[in-house]
């Protein structure tokens, strides 16, 4: 498969992502109107709703005049990426064994997309359409640094009990400190650890596919 032919395919995934994080804003906002936004969750497919469209035409416009997709484009897309696998594994590992009943988490009506359909999506198009040019490693800081600001916020609306949770573990009043810093250090590093695997992994089927063509080439 060739850049193009990738390239082509990448906007087809994105443009089906837009309309599934449009399905899951639709579910978000009729189920708890614009406070639906305290969530990481619903912040994250808001981001990737935004980064997909962006890409949707940049890359199109790439097709058209041989040019490159913008590398901010590019990189709003791996840091929402990111973001919503944050969301899926922190569903798994975390959330489901404090609250129970995975098959609501993963899905029942908007949950299905935010924590199942898109992060998925968004993980399949990242690594094995979006190779080139590859990600880079530092870019992983990125994440971090994006999930540390929504929890810097999250902790001080809560402190200010202006905002309860939405998560447990940001139920400050009711959990040790050293367990609030526990959850938000285990969390931060398990960001920068999921997107450095998200890089490892692009950049892993970028090299496969160079050399199937190098392979092809030289037949």
């Amino acid at each position: 498969m060739g850049r193009r032919t990738r390239l082509k395919a990448a906007v087809v995934l994105n443009a089906l992502l837009v309309i599934l994080e449009c399905v899951a804003m639709a579910y978000n906002l009729h189920d708890s109107g614009l406070a639906t936004l305290r969530f990481y969750t619903v912040d994250s497919n808001l981001l990737s709703l935004i980064a997909s469209t962006l890409f949707v035409v940049f890359a199109i416009r790439s097709l058209k005049r041989g040019t490159a997709v913008p590398d901010w484009v590019r990189m709003l897309r791996f840091v929402a990426t990111s973001c919503l696998a944050v969301t899926l594994i922190v569903v798994v590992t975390v959330l489901y064994p404090m609250l129970g009943d995975l098959h609501h988490l993963l899905f029942v009506r908007g949950l299905l997309y935010n924590h199942t359909l898109c992060p998925i999506l968004a993980a399949v198009t990242q690594i094995f359409f979006e190779t080139e040019p590859p990600l880079e490693k530092k870019n992983a800081l990125l994440v971090p640094a994006v999930t540390f600001l929504y929890g810097l916020v999250a902790v001080s609306l809560n402190l200010a009990r202006v905002l309860y949770g939405p998560y447990p573990f940001l139920h400050v009043y009711e959990i040790p400190v050293w367990e609030s810093v526990f959850w938000y250090v285990l969390i931060l590093s398990g960001s920068w650890a999921i997107a450095r695997g998200i890089v490892f992994l692009n950049r892993f089927a970028g090299r496969k596919q160079k050399k199937r063509v190098e392979g092809k080439n030289n037949e």
